[in-house]
């Protein structure tokens, strides 16, 4: 493997230590947070911060672009580029930060009081916790460009001990509401915001002191706001489609069915968002080289290191997704002890969703590097966002409430396939043909062999830990044998080789010692 590739690893493994520490919490202080608000008030935090992600879609936009910006200029290697990129996105990002107050404080509180389903004695603790996420969210928008600055210097190490703070920092959280005698939900927005300041104050503190572009000045410049800003305006279109498939989704489930089913979308994420967090680890870990090596014209290595990504990324989410599809429902019954209606369906549909968006994801880095945005925000953004008036009909003809998670698992793999597409017109030198066949059809074959493996363990052994036990041995083993007999190449397989017994010999002479 390259250079990058060891970069790469090394920065996966920052983001790894990371995650384990962050699951083994997370896994504790869901089941909990849930059991102390009830279903109900679960519900009613999670459908708030609908809304707020409802309109927080501009800085969704602004966050890919500043990314790719700063990423680009730094493979540019021109530091007065580098520092004005970052002025200029901080000053946009100061006035969409406003322009988000204004509108969070007049529409978004009228839409909360008056369209959602919330019970008229817990709408004072909706508004509550609604005000508090208001603030954080227009403090998180002017964080953007100090987050894209830790990844784009790659500074993984630092972005994996926050994150294991701010896990910790959450077990407070949970303490404080278990003892705490005021409204829980109350408490509980309170308590979070405090956290999700304090992390963006270090975070900030952190990036002024170690990147000198970072040092904020007011910088006007048209030649380098407007293509910042015509990059974020095409994948706004993009981001709305998000927006509908996700949050636009969370509303019309809360208008039809109430706050109670709201919850198990809560939950769906939850879930989903801890598993692809894994993977994302591999796509937050390549993003900054691949829009590198675009930058400087190495195509070539960008190819390998696509391909190395998009098998990396599939084999992660294939061993931790297959058993978790498979057996759902004790995992949910297991972990939570309650199990909201439906939560089983919208979780399995999610993380089949996953599962492709995973491909998906490394295809629109490179797709982002490139700036060309504007034919896969209308493409796809239009296909994502007919979720609505699909799901809006289905549910008035009385169609089950798990229709838009389906409709949303088979629109990421067209999707993923049209984005394939585009990025040969946009690289004529990419092998769009030979990424699908020897890196896209083989990961889903084999998705597929191992999840027919396990299901078939539903023919000989009943619901319990015995069966999750032999479908999680099975995921892991043929989805390692299967990748390094057909996955990977011979490059990748000798490297893996080598450090399998390299830990070899340090723990045998660990244990001489």
């Amino acid at each position: 493997m390259n250079n990058s590739g060891g970069s790469v690893l090394q920065n996966t493994l920052f983001l790894y230590l990371r995650m384990f520490v962050s699951l083994t919490i997370s896994l504790f202080t869901s089941r909990v947070v849930l059991q102390t608000l009830g279903v109900e008030d679960y519900g009613i935090y999670a459908v708030v911060g609908s809304v707020l992600g409802m309109f927080g879609i501009i800085q969704t936009s602004m966050i890919g672009a500043t990314s790719r910006f700063l990423t680009f200029e730094m493979g540019k290697d021109d530091l007065q580029k580098l520092k004005d990129t970052f002025s200029t996105t901080l000053t946009i990002h100061i006035i969409i930060a406003v322009i988000l107050f204004i509108v969070l404080e007049t529409f978004g509180v009228w839409f909360l009081n008056t369209q959602l389903v919330i019970p008229q004695n817990r709408l004072l603790a909706a508004n509550c916790i609604y005000q508090f996420s208001i603030f954080s969210t227009m403090l998180s928008v002017t964080q953007t460009p100090y987050n894209s600055c830790i990844v784009a210097h790659e500074r993984f190490g630092f972005y994996a001990y926050m994150d294991i703070l701010n896990t910790v920092l959450k077990l407070l959280i949970l303490y404080v509401l278990l003892i705490g005698n005021i409204d829980k939900l109350i408490l509980y927005g309170i308590l979070t915001f405090i956290v999700s300041v304090s992390m963006m104050l270090v975070n900030r503190f952190y990036c002024i002191r170690q990147f000198p572009e970072s040092h904020y000045m007011f910088i006007w410049k048209k030649e380098i706001f407007k293509p910042i800003l015509l990059f974020s305006g095409w994948d706004a279109f993009g981001n709305i489609s998000v927006m509908a498939r996700g949050e636009g989704v969370a509303m019309l489930i809360n208008i039809f069915f109430g706050p109670v089913l709201n919850a198990s979308v809560g939950i769906a994420n939850a879930v989903t968002s801890t598993v692809t967090g894994f993977s994302n680890n591999i796509k937050l870990a390549v993003r900054p080289q691949l829009i590198k090596d675009y930058a400087t014209g190495d195509i070539r290595t960008m190819e390998k290191l696509m391909s190395e990504g998009t098998i990396f990324c599939f084999i992660l989410q294939t061993i931790l997704s297959v058993p978790l599809i498979c057996e759902m429902h004790f995992v949910l019954f297991t972990w939570l002890g309650i199990v909201p209606e439906s939560a089983t369906e919208f979780t399995i549909l999610s993380l089949l969703f996953s599962v492709f968006g995973c491909i998906g994801g490394i295809v629109m880095i490179i797709i982002h590097a490139t700036g060309r945005i504007k034919a896969t925000s209308i493409i796809n953004g239009s296909i994502y966002i007919l979720v609505i008036p699909i799901t809006y009909i289905s549910f008035r003809m009385g169609a089950p409430s798990w229709v838009p998670f389906l409709y949303n698992a088979i629109t990421i793999a067209i999707t993923t396939m049209i984005g394939i597409y585009l990025l040969h017109r946009y690289i004529p030198s990419f092998q769009a043909w030979k990424y699908f066949r020897d890196d896209v059809l083989k990961c889903l074959i084999m998705f597929t062999i191992i999840t027919f493996f396990v299901l078939s363990l539903r023919l000989f052994l009943q619901e319990g830990w015995l069966r999750l036990c032999l479908s999680i041995i099975i995921s892991v083993s043929v989805t390692l044998l299967y990748s390094y007999t057909w996955l990977v190449n011979e490059e990748m397989r000798a490297l893996t080789v080598q450090i399998i017994k390299k830990k070899l010999t340090y723990i045998l002479c660990k244990s001489r010692d």
